[in-house]
């Protein structure tokens, strides 16, 4: 319902997160692809969003769906993006949260804690 594509893409992708453990997979994956034809671009946000879209669709294929080839192939989807956000920091966060959703081992850093969206803050901020 939303006049925004910003919104209308977090909503999209929203349900096609819940499809998944619903063992409704093309339909999800359908709706991991609308919401990431609904922000074109290459700005930070579009990015980051996009990103995150392919990071959550990834997951889902490989937790949900046992497909860990078309995983990889997200996951990398997911990397070019979060590559692509010339902040430093933001990217950095994007990165972690990538390597967290892949399961990757990271070194510990007692500073950092993950946040709900996938990414990471400092204590105490």
């Amino acid at each position: 319902m939303s006049q925004n594509n910003y919104y209308r893409s977090l909503a999209v992708r929203s349900y096609a997160n819940y499809l998944f453990p619903q063992r409704r997979f093309e339909e999800g994956r359908e709706n991991f692809r609308k919401a990431i034809s609904l922000l074109p671009g290459g700005d930070n946000v579009v990015r980051l969003t996009n990103g995150f879209t392919y990071q959550m669709w990834a997951w889902n294929e490989l937790n949900n769906a046992a497909s860990p080839k078309r995983a990889e192939e997200l996951f990398e989807s997911a990397l070019n993006e979060f590559n692509g956000i010339d902040n430093d920091t933001v990217r950095r966060n994007a990165l972690r949260g990538l390597a967290a959703a892949k399961g990757s081992p990271q070194p510990p850093n007692p500073a950092l804690q993950a946040t709900p969206e996938g990414g990471v803050a400092e204590l105490g901020r």
